[in-house]
């Protein structure tokens, strides 16, 4: 079976800066199906409609945090699994959520934006095992 036939991860980045972005879809989009969304209201907008296998979120976003958006996934029984990847300015320590709360929310990583390149970020997605050969 040839990589064309198979379908590619339906991923969701949550991020308001727009080039970054572009930045990010150079890196991921041979590996994924990519939506961006730049806002709380878009992003929920977009869940309601088609469900990703995976989502990458900034916690800082205009007018909402991100968290607000993990405990929208959780009250709803389809979208509480999909993996979360947070990528974000707020470091880890300034979120403040216990090692329950990161499992309740299904956060599988927390990186550091400052600290991650596009690359490095698809090696962290890469590792959820979602992406075929």
């Amino acid at each position: 079976m040839s990589n064309l036939s198979l379908k590619k991860p339906k991923l969701i980045i949550v991020e308001p800066d727009q080039n970054l972005c572009k930045s990010y879809k150079r890196a991921l989009k041979q590996k994924f199906d990519i939506k961006f969304c730049f806002s709380a209201e878009e992003t929920l907008e977009e869940l309601a409609h088609k469900l990703p296998d995976l989502i990458v979120i900034e916690m800082l976003l205009p007018l909402h945090n991100g968290i607000d958006i993990l405990y929208d996934l959780q009250s709803y029984s389809d979208s509480k699994d999909v993996p979360v990847v947070i990528n974000s300015y707020l470091s880890k320590d300034d979120l403040s959520l216990s090692e329950e709360q990161f499992n309740q929310l299904s956060i599988y990583s927390y990186l550091y934006k400052p600290q991650t390149t596009p690359k490095k970020l698809l090696v962290e997605l890469e590792k959820l095992n979602l992406v075929r050969a």
